[in-house]
């Protein structure tokens, strides 16, 4: 088989990088990024490109098996043009270079968010749900925007398989500026008065597992992905020995919204209160159906290898 991989120098990528790389029935894996992955792999070919620049080159004359799309723009940013260009524009510049190349099958990796932050949501969130961006949340808005360029791709290539997975945060022992890893870099957490919501995350472990089985064996359609139980921000915070600050939304919001205005912080923006108040928990029955894949972690247990690995440093 032939992969490639954008974004490959990322979180992600790298742990993707190692175990395929290890398998003998992957031929070759391309890798695509601004910067190598700096880890030693026999079967990568590395290209230091940009997903904005012309890719066709690369392809010319290939046959790819499968396309995982990794490279995206994760945290919030002012410059919004920018990272829309990345997150969109060059997923659609990626697909575009592939129109000469074989391509079987292609795996993005996409978010929970994409069914936004509201009260109303149900619980938990099928795949059939519709999804509704919160709005001013990048990650969330973009995420929803390259779904469906992929799949208007793919109906437009109907020899092409698209496998969107809808994961929570992801995090593990080698997590450093995922989402996730962000949230519990700071010595205090901060709750919303009278909020304590629940949430989900996937081990890096499992997700590998299951980028490796779903390239091994494709399987159609968009799944959420997720551990098994969920886990309060309270206890989050206990299993992470943090100590837990609560203010009243009153407060946070202006000023989170005053000093994002202002560029004193790039964290967030004030819509991303709404993730903290009712961040969307999601059902993973019909991944678990399509592909057999059974999780081999729990959420406490990835935030327990984040935290466990932060101590041995």
């Amino acid at each position: 088989m032939n992969i490639v991989i954008t974004g490959v120098s990322g979180y992600i990528g790298k742990r993707l990088l190692i175990r395929l790389d290890s398998l003998p029935h992957i031929e070759s894996i391309i890798g695509i990024d601004i910067r190598p992955p700096g880890i030693q792999a026999k079967k990568l070919i590395f290209y230091a490109r940009s997903i904005l620049t012309p890719l066709q080159d690369i392809f010319k004359d290939k046959t790819v098996d499968t396309l995982i799309h990794l490279a995206f723009i994760v945290k919030p940013s002012h410059r919004r043009r920018m990272v829309e260009d990345v997150d969109v524009n060059g997923t659609r510049n990626v697909l575009e270079a592939f129109l000469q190349a074989k391509l079987k099958h292609v795996l993005y990796l996409s978010s929970h968010t994409v069914y936004g932050a509201f009260r109303d949501n149900p619980v938990p969130i099928t795949e059939d749900y519709p999804v509704r961006p919160l709005p001013g949340f990048q990650y969330s808005e973009d995420k929803v925007r390259a779904e469906k360029i992929i799949l208007d791709y793919c109906l437009n290539h109907t020899d092409i398989q698209a496998t969107i997975l809808r994961t929570c945060p992801v995090i593990g022992r080698y997590a450093s500026d995922s989402i996730a890893a962000v949230m519990l870099e700071p010595p205090v957490m901060l709750r919303l008065k009278g909020y304590d919501p629940q949430l989900q995350f996937v081990h890096e472990d499992d997700l590998v597992d299951l980028l490796v089985r779903l390239i091994i064996n494709p399987a159609s359609g968009i799944y959420n992905v997720a551990n098994d139980g969920e886990l309060t921000y309270s206890n989050i915070a206990r299993l992470a020995g943090k100590k837990m600050l609560v203010l009243p939304e009153a407060l946070v919001r202006p000023l989170l919204g005053f000093s994002w205005k202002l560029h004193l912080q790039c964290k967030s923006p004030a819509c991303g209160l709404e993730m903290i108040k009712y961040p969307p928990l999601v059902s993973t029955s019909a991944l678990k159906r399509a592909t057999g894949y059974q999780f081999r972690h729990t959420s406490a247990d990835a935030i327990r290898d984040f935290v466990e690995s932060r101590k041995s440093r």
